[in-house]
Parts: structure tokens; sequence; C-alpha cells
């Protein structure tokens, strides 16, 4: 199985990206890099109760506003690899299961475990409000 890498510049980049949404009206309230093994892919997923108020196309395009027009580079990280979903996911209610709020940007790698019967193979927690 061919599995694709978390590099060093896609979590500096994600933290970067993380820690400008947060100066947003986003009201973040998680961000995770999390591995889906189909399509063998990370995802960069973002919690948000504007999802369930806006709708998740607005809250991509208020991302994709800040990946195009911001001062920083976010690449290798694009909107094709983010997932916005609204506060109460399952499985960001697994992680707040196992991980108090951070409250501040942190790099928290979960790899290889299960939470109430669902297996996270792999995943790093930037930030749980």
């Amino acid at each position: 199985m061919v599995r694709d890498q978390l590099t060093k510049e896609m979590v500096e980049k994600g933290k970067l990206l993380v820690r400008r949404l947060l100066k947003t009206d986003l009201q973040v309230t998680a961000a995770i890099w999390l591995y889906y093994e189909e399509p063998e892919k990370w995802r960069l997923m973002i919690a948000t109760p504007k999802v369930r108020e806006k709708g998740p196309r607005f809250v991509y395009s208020a991302i994709q506003d800040i990946v195009r027009n911001g001062s920083e580079d976010y690449s290798p990280v694009s909107l094709s690899d983010i997932t916005v979903v609204k506060p109460d996911n399952q499985t960001v209610q697994l992680i707040r299961k196992v991980f108090d709020p951070t409250g501040e940007i942190a790099e928290i790698r979960f790899t290889g475990n299960a939470i109430d019967t669902h297996y996270i193979e792999d995943a790093l927690i930037y930030y749980l409000a």
C-alpha cells in the first residue's frame, strides 16, 4: 500500500493557515490533519459553526479568499486538501473525548488508536476549543 505522507511543509503551512483562520469570524472550534484510508490522503479538517449557519460553500469561499488573497503562501496546502465540518462532527467529538481543548495552536500526533470502537489511523491535532 502506498501511503500519502504528511510532510513537514504541510504541517508548517497548515499551522500557518489555522493561525490565520483563528483570527477570522469563522469561529474555528477544531483543526485537525486527518488521514483517510480511502483515498489514502491527508485532509485538514476545520470545524466551525458557520458550516451549520451559512453552509459549507460559504466557509470554503472564506478559506479560499484567505489562501488566494493573503500575504502568506500556504502551498502545498490547497482548498482541495481541506474539509469543513460542523463542530458536532463525529470524528471531532471522538477526539474531544480523549483530548482537552488546547485553546492554542499545538501539534499533537495521534496515531493508530481507537476511540469508542472507531479507529483513527493517523491525525495531527492543531486546535480544539
